[in-house]
């Protein structure tokens, strides 16, 4: 099993975006749990719209329910299922706080490693005890990142707290962390002069943690996306969105049988 979290300090970056389409392309060949680590429950009211009422992430990281209680079917395809979330995450992230508990969700995990192939996690920038979770439990980090000032803020500040935190571990971690550029705009078939220059900038400096594979920005499509249950941007291939992130699914699976 194969666990990838998708992450960045910086919001609007398009993080549930990518956990969800990966998610979905991935489930088309492998078994795979996305994991909806944000109080605010996007991935969930995605399957579920009574999501706040039944039991899920933080029940689990409190140890009230066994893990296996909460993974739900999506009703997508045999193999896509998923652990919701809701607002009182936000609770459960100071408990464990408080009680120094940075492992947790990879220790439970464990318990699911021979379930599924693919496990993936959408996130919560905001805490800093659901981050070092995340880091615990991931091998894979891919960080989404917009061609704007702050979300490149982001991804420095968000690279910074990763290494911090493998410095810090008691115990020898091994992440593989990627970034992937999303909100592309572009004219005439090709990124904006803008858009280039930031993309280079970060390809320059990061090399190849930079992935091939990049979003661009499409307004409809991202819409459908949010507003539409049954809407998956990798069927609408028809659109650049749907194109760009069937390539970055091919390139994460790649990455995933090396």
């Amino acid at each position: 099993m194969k666990v990838i979290s998708v992450l960045n300090y910086k919001g609007g970056c398009g993080k549930t975006a990518t956990a969800l389409n990966l998610a979905y392309e991935l489930s088309k060949k492998h078994k795979v749990l996305l994991i909806d680590l944000d109080p605010q429950g996007d991935i969930s009211s995605k399957f579920n719209d009574d999501f706040e009422n039944v039991n899920g992430i933080s029940e689990v990281l409190m140890k009230e329910v066994d893990i296996n209680d909460v993974i739900y079917k999506t009703g997508v395809n045999d193999n896509l299922f998923y652990i919701p979330s809701k607002l009182d995450l936000n609770d459960t992230a100071e408990v464990l706080r408080t009680k120094s508990q940075i492992a947790i969700l990879q220790k439970t995990l464990e318990e699911i490693k021979d379930k599924f192939d693919v496990v993936i996690i959408d996130n919560n920038p905001n805490s800093v005890t659901l981050f070092k979770n995340n880091i615990y439990a991931a091998d894979y980090v891919i960080i989404p990142i917009n061609i704007y000032k702050n979300s490149i803020k982001g991804i420095d500040y968000t690279i910074k707290k990763l290494n911090e935190t493998l410095e810090d571990s008691p115990i020898d971690l091994h992440i593989d962390y990627r970034i992937v550029f999303t909100m592309v705009t572009y004219i005439k078939g090709q990124p904006t002069d803008y858009a280039k220059s930031v993309m280079k900038v970060i390809k320059d400096y990061y090399g190849n943690r930079v992935l091939d594979a990049h979003i661009r920005m499409q307004s409809k499509p991202s819409q459908m996306q949010s507003f539409n249950k049954e809407y998956f941007a990798t069927d609408d291939l028809k659109t650049s969105y749907g194109k760009d992130y069937l390539s970055l699914s091919n390139e994460v699976e790649g990455l995933l049988n090396e």
